[in-house]
Protein backbone atom coordinates (compact mmCIF):
# COMPACT_ATOMS: atom_id res chain seq x y z
CA UNK A 1 0.00 0.00 0.00
CA UNK A 2 1.41 3.27 -1.14
CA UNK A 3 0.53 7.11 0.70
CA UNK A 4 0.93 10.54 -0.60
CA UNK A 5 3.50 12.14 1.35
CA UNK A 6 3.06 15.41 -0.71
CA UNK A 7 3.65 17.04 -4.25
CA UNK A 8 7.02 18.72 -5.73
CA UNK A 9 6.55 20.44 -9.15
CA UNK A 10 3.49 19.02 -10.32
CA UNK A 11 4.85 15.00 -8.97
CA UNK A 12 3.25 12.91 -6.30
CA UNK A 13 5.56 11.85 -4.09
CA UNK A 14 3.88 8.62 -2.66
CA UNK A 15 5.78 6.44 0.09
CA UNK A 16 5.28 2.43 0.58
CA UNK A 17 4.10 2.00 4.35
CA UNK A 18 6.62 -1.11 6.17
CA UNK A 19 9.74 -0.48 4.15
CA UNK A 20 13.01 1.03 5.55
CA UNK A 21 13.55 4.45 5.37
CA UNK A 22 17.02 4.33 4.05
CA UNK A 23 18.35 7.41 2.22
CA UNK A 24 19.51 7.36 -1.71
CA UNK A 25 20.80 9.31 -4.24
CA UNK A 26 18.59 10.47 -7.53
CA UNK A 27 20.20 9.62 -10.44
CA UNK A 28 19.14 11.02 -13.40
CA UNK A 29 18.48 8.90 -16.80
CA UNK A 30 21.92 8.40 -17.32
CA UNK A 31 22.99 7.08 -13.84
CA UNK A 32 24.86 10.12 -12.77
CA UNK A 33 23.89 11.88 -9.01
CA UNK A 34 21.26 14.69 -9.68
CA UNK A 35 22.05 17.71 -7.70
CA UNK A 36 19.68 20.08 -5.47
CA UNK A 37 17.91 22.91 -7.25
CA UNK A 38 18.21 25.84 -4.39
CA UNK A 39 14.86 27.46 -5.54
CA UNK A 40 12.95 24.65 -3.33
CA UNK A 41 14.20 25.04 -0.23
CA UNK A 42 11.98 22.34 1.90
CA UNK A 43 12.53 20.09 -0.63
CA UNK A 44 15.95 18.48 -1.87
CA UNK A 45 16.13 16.98 -5.04
CA UNK A 46 19.55 15.45 -4.48
CA UNK A 47 18.08 12.96 -2.40
CA UNK A 48 15.22 10.07 -3.36
CA UNK A 49 12.11 11.13 -1.26
CA UNK A 50 13.83 14.91 -0.92
CA UNK A 51 15.37 13.95 2.63
CA UNK A 52 18.82 14.31 2.65
CA UNK A 53 20.98 11.39 5.63
CA UNK A 54 21.51 13.39 8.99
CA UNK A 55 24.95 13.63 9.92
CA UNK A 56 26.92 11.60 13.09
CA UNK A 57 26.16 14.08 16.29
CA UNK A 58 29.58 15.76 17.63
CA UNK A 59 29.49 12.83 20.49
CA UNK A 60 29.41 9.79 17.96
CA UNK A 61 32.37 11.55 16.26
CA UNK A 62 34.59 12.23 19.45
CA UNK A 63 33.96 8.76 20.43
CA UNK A 64 34.69 6.82 16.87
CA UNK A 65 38.09 8.88 16.55
CA UNK A 66 39.09 8.47 20.59
CA UNK A 67 38.04 4.80 20.30
CA UNK A 68 40.22 4.02 17.18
Amino acid sequence: MKFIVGTVKGETILEEAGVANKRKRARTKKGRYKGDDKSTPFWNEAWVKGRSPKGKSPLKKFLDWFLK
